[in-house]
């Protein structure tokens, strides 16, 4: 089935690529490989599942969201010892999930839950992407933090989908990595021979790019649409730059994270992505500059997410 799936994702010979030159090298054995690795990658935690049924339910109210995150102790663990670190502050110190919620909110909550519940897939080396121990922790965490900041910025609420899809749009990686162990120097210089971007690199010599595998993760765990197709389409977002889709934000939560030295290398591609970007949406430098300065005071204080649960 998973293998059909494959070949159904395949571009026909009568559809318009958009890269014309694409050259799939990837055997039928390496992809079958890779789409058993994401039947095989443990489900999100049911906890984290719920939380997420929660936050965007209407009716639903803080103790709601205490009772499921404390049926899981390890969770509740991590998530107290997170609020009582220096990333909130404060004083007093927090024994409880009802204490928790109460001073931090149920979004807040929620983005702790999250985090507990996906550190242990991204904190390792991934050397198929050049990427050392905790870099692309640290450039989710850039991402789901930028988010919101983006949010906030555009008048809107916070918005629990969106952080969960920012936190996990790059988990395509963690299923790829070994694969790009052997093939990360053809990606980039493919990158430089061709000047296309990276993820479309990755497409021609891996046979499918790490945007495609997390959005068949976050199917597999039964996520919802808004989150599948956020990650799916953060390199190729449909909708106008700077509006509400979750692709579109978190396409730049990754440019400007990039941008920052967080995360993979930041290609000359990357820089006239986001340029291109910014002129189509018609974002000032004010704007990035704002949204830059605030996520390395955020990413300091952060230091606790990476390094602590």
């Amino acid at each position: 089935m998973l293998v059909k799936i494959f070949l159904d994702s395949r571009p026909s010979s009568d559809k318009k690529l958009k890269y014309p030159h694409r050259r799939i090298t990837a055997t039928m054995f390496d992809m079958a490989k890779v789409l058993k690795s994401i039947d095989q990658l443990p489900p999100l935690p049911e906890v984290s599942q719920k939380i997420l049924q929660l936050v965007n339910d209407p009716e639903s109210s803080a103790s709601d969201i205490v009772t499921v995150v404390r049926h899981d102790q390890s969770i509740t663990a991590n998530v107290l010892r997170l609020c009582n670190s220096a990333y909130f502050g404060f004083k007093c110190r927090i024994d409880s999930l009802v204490e928790a919620i109460v001073l931090i909110g149920q979004n807040q909550l929620a983005e702790l839950v999250m985090i507990s519940s996906c550190i242990h897939l991204f904190r390792n080396e991934h050397k198929g992407y050049n990427m050392k121990k905790g870099e692309l922790w640290r450039h989710a965490i850039a991402c789901a933090l930028l988010s919101q900041s983006i949010l906030k910025k555009m008048g809107s609420a916070p918005d629990h989908g969106l952080y969960t899809a920012a936190l996990l749009h790059d988990i395509g990686k963690v299923i790829l990595d070994n694969h790009m162990k052997d093939n990360y120097q053809q990606v980039i210089g493919r990158i430089r021979e061709a000047n296309v971007p990276f993820h479309a690199a990755e497409q021609e010599t891996l046979g499918i790019d790490h945007a495609e595998v997390g959005a068949q993760i976050m199917e597999a765990w039964n996520l919802p649409d808004n989150i599948v197709r956020g990650i799916r389409m953060h390199h190729r977002p449909e909708a106008r730059p700077g509006s509400k889709d979750f692709s579109s934000i978190i396409h730049l939560c990754d440019l400007l994270s990039l941008h920052k030295g967080i995360g993979r290398d930041f290609h000359e591609t990357d820089a006239v992505t986001l340029k291109t970007f910014l002129e189509t949406a018609q974002l000032s430098e004010e704007f990035v500059d704002s949204c830059t300065q605030e996520l390395g005071e955020e990413m300091e204080k952060a230091a606790a997410f990476i390094g602590l649960v």
